[in-house]
């Protein structure tokens, strides 16, 4: 088993290491020893409590030895994928791993050691947290956002457009944009604001949206065709900012100023008659 271990670790991508019962290593290969922080020409550790750096999903927090995989292994327990955070001198800015372990039988069936094998996981933790930034970001805008399938089809909306339009997502399956349609531009406009986005390019307006009460508001709108991966477009991302209040506050100064502007000519007129 040695030797084919041996043969072979050059080509395994993920860590081995076989310790006996009182977590003395056997066998690490050549990526274990990178990732637990040993030079590869170096001895291994005499056992895993010797290791280091090894902490929870926080990167701060020890990881309890009785909790690591070998451990539990070493009790007759097969432990499933574990995600463990390992921070060392090898690896200063630390990277995650996900580990199994097992039991190492004799043929009695009496626990004979542990087998444990991990591989780095750290650009898939690194997307994750990435997605998850983004998801956090649409979801807490205070913009309203719509998600549509390439017909139309609403399949997601955020918080936000359901606290402006008073619809709920579920309320929205199966449904279209169209139902936020104010009745206040003609088909023309649609035709033209379906002509720009399926020929791949952004449509930005301001436009009438009604609320489900039937309140009309006003928004800046930008439409973003999404292409899936055979280059053809899959979605569209709609951004809805309400600008009703700007509105109301930008016609009410024009409002003031035509009124301070009639005065004016008013006192001017009687000026010169006096």
């Amino acid at each position: 088993f040695r030797r084919v271990l041996f043969r072979s670790e050059i080509f395994l991508s993920e860590g081995v290491v076989i310790a006996d019962t009182e977590g003395r290593f056997l066998i690490c290969n050549r990526t274990a020893k990178s990732v637990l922080g040993i030079a590869t020409g170096s001895g291994s550790p005499r056992a895993w409590s010797e290791v280091r750096g090894c902490y929870k999903a926080d990167g701060q927090t020890p990881y309890p030895t009785e909790e690591l995989p070998s451990v539990r292994a070493l009790s007759g327990e097969t432990v499933t994928e574990t995600e463990i955070f390992i921070r060392n001198d090898q690896c200063p800015s630390g990277l995650w791993v996900s580990m199994h372990a097992n039991p190492l039988l004799k043929e009695c069936g009496k626990i004979r050691g542990s087998v444990v094998v991990f591989r780095n996981i750290s650009k898939k933790k690194e997307r994750e947290t990435r997605i998850q930034i983004l998801t956090n970001a649409v979801e807490q805008t205070a913009d309203s956002i719509i998600i549509t399938d390439r017909d139309g089809i609403i399949e997601y909306v955020n918080p936000a457009f359901e606290s402006t339009t008073g619809y709920t997502l579920k309320e929205l399956e199966g449904l279209t944009p169209r139902i936020i349609n104010s009745g206040v531009h003609d088909r023309g406009f649609y035709e033209n604001l379906w002509a720009t986005i399926l020929s791949g390019k952004v449509f930005r307006t301001i436009m009438a949206n009604k609320k489900k009460n039937g309140e009309i508001f006003f928004a800046e709108q930008t439409i973003t065709p999404m292409w899936g991966p055979t280059g053809i477009i899959s979605h569209f991302v709609t951004v809805i900012k309400d600008v009703t209040e700007q509105r109301k506050l930008q016609e009410q100064q024009f409002q003031m100023s035509l009124a301070r502007r009639s005065e004016e000519r008013r006192v001017g007129k009687e000026c010169t008659i006096q």
